[in-house]
């Protein structure tokens, strides 16, 4: 478990919003999507856009969180 403070998720969502374009509707449909996948072999995990623009989500973390 790791600590954050109050406002973390709100500034996180906005923070998607701005640097990807990504909104939380994105993130749960992409979530949504991966949990039907095949399991057989190492799938890239993606958060992609209503638009189809595609992020790998290990990419995302590793550049979050700048606030």
């Amino acid at each position: 478990s790791v600590p954050v403070y109050e406002t973390f998720p709100a500034d996180l969502q906005n923070w998607l919003m701005d640097g990807y374009g990504i909104s939380a509707t994105d993130v749960y449909h992409s979530w949504s999507r991966s949990q039907f996948g095949g399991r057989s072999s190492p799938r890239i995990q993606l958060v992609c856009t209503a638009d189809g623009q595609c992020y790998e989500v290990n990419k995302i973390v590793t550049a979050c969180c700048p606030f």
